[in-house]
């Protein structure tokens, strides 16, 4: 989707992380980290040692539920996959990839002692 969408996806997504993580009473011990694999797929890595897998998933479709950019980048990705004749305002043809996935997948990172 481009590198300033993506900047502007990293910014709004950590602060709504934050936000939500104090809520659910998660701490994270650093701000989650993006990386962008082939055909648009993006992975969060979350690193709070002290939560669960459920916890993650939660905080993980909360953010793409509360933050605008997440939500209008899961939506413009669906509707490109349902085969979309134009792609959503703001996104030129030659953005468009009918293969983009619509969420963003969010991944706890491992203790620090097992990163070693």
């Amino acid at each position: 989707m481009g590198d300033m969408f993506n900047k502007l996806l990293e910014h709004c997504s950590q602060k709504h992380a934050n936000d939500i993580a104090r809520r659910m009473g998660i701490t994270l011990k650093s701000p989650v980290q993006f990386q962008y694999g082939a055909n648009g797929q993006v992975t969060v890595l979350v690193d709070a040692p002290t939560a669960s897998a459920g916890q993650i998933k939660a905080l993980g479709e909360a953010v793409q539920q509360e933050c605008p950019v997440a939500r209008f980048r899961r939506s413009a990705a669906g509707q490109r996959v349902m085969g979309s004749p134009t792609p959503p305002p703001g996104l030129g043809s030659r953005d468009a990839d009918t293969s983009a996935p619509s969420s963003m997948n969010w991944v706890q990172l491992p203790p620090p002692s097992a990163r070693r």
